[in-house]
């Protein structure tokens, strides 16, 4: 028999983690803006990826492959949300304003 203890611990890692995960995007654009996040390091799919299953065999609160498949969906397709958003912030290329106005 479930306590509502066991369900309210497994409730409440699902939601937390979720709730972290889903807060990545807002995260790398502001880490783009102050200039700690590259697109090239964005870019390496395959360890991105690698990172992003582990992470989610850890958060997942059961220890079969399918859960944490669902954990690790949401996170590869905010990962691919966050390397878009970084694509909004692109720096100039050193040019100010008052460059841009004259030429």
């Amino acid at each position: 028999m479930i306590t509502i203890e066991e369900y309210s611990s497994l409730f409440l890692t699902i939601i937390v983690g979720m709730g972290v995960i889903f807060e990545m995007p807002i995260l790398v654009f502001f880490l783009a803006i102050m200039g700690m996040v590259t697109a090239a390091g964005l870019a390496n799919l395959r360890y991105s990826i690698l990172v992003i299953f582990v992470i989610a065999a850890i958060l997942t609160p059961t220890t079969d492959i399918l859960n944490m498949c669902i954990f690790a969906a949401p996170m590869v397709a905010l990962y691919m949300v966050s390397i878009a958003s970084r694509g909004l912030y692109i720096p100039r290329s050193g040019r100010s304003g008052k460059e841009r106005k004259s030429s």
